[in-house]
């Protein structure tokens, strides 16, 4: 489940994820959103953790990461929690309800 994320009874498929409670589905690209608490060398810590730096906002202390085995975001994401810099992790969702005009 992703409980790590503060969803609820979730089951995951590919890269969608089932939310029970919201009876919807989730979208994901398999990134995570990562808020440090402090300056952080966004290249150097995709490197030290197996992911792929996508988007680098260091000026707000933040980096967006492509995990690279979705099937294993779950236990990245709780790696990821023990360590002392990271603020907060967000996962990157996609809503389907959006349309390219």
């Amino acid at each position: 489940d992703f409980s790590v994320l503060g969803y609820k009874q979730i089951l995951s498929a590919d890269q969608g994820i089932f939310d029970r409670d919201k009876s919807a589905w989730i979208f994901t690209d398999g990134k995570l959103i990562i808020k440090f608490s402090e300056s952080q060398n966004l290249e150097e810590f995709a490197n030290n953790n197996s992911l792929e730096l996508t988007s680098d906002f260091s000026a707000i202390n933040t980096g967006v990461f492509k995990v690279q085995d979705f099937s294993q975001i779950e236990k990245t994401i709780l790696n990821l929690q023990a360590q002392k810099n990271i603020k907060e992790i967000e996962l990157n969702t996609l809503n389907p309800q959006i349309q390219k005009r």
